[in-house]
């Protein structure tokens, strides 16, 4: 039976220098760039991001509202935050 090669032996092989492979540049044009375009959402054009930080419990108990009355969680935020605003507008 043979013995087996240690972590330490098999990871020198990995440490030590192979030969270097050369990359060519790829021939980019005009129509693979557009290809290459991020995503994005036509109807959040010109709409900001905003990113809170809420509690986990808090976070379910939304998400099971948003499914029982069929909502998405964008949707009941951006109410929220509109009633939000309406309520302290002066």
């Amino acid at each position: 039976m043979t013995k087996r090669p240690s972590l330490a032996e098999s990871m020198k092989m990995f440490s030590e220098p192979g030969p270097t492979i050369q990359m060519q540049p790829k021939d980019v044009s005009a129509s693979s760039q557009q290809q290459e375009k991020k995503y994005y959402a036509a109807t959040r054009e010109g709409l900001k991001r905003l990113l809170v930080p809420i509690e986990p419990k808090i976070h379910k108990q939304l998400k099971l509202f948003a499914i029982q009355n069929d909502r998405t969680l964008e949707s009941i935020t951006r109410e929220a935050i509109q009633e939000y605003l309406e309520k302290h507008d002066k």
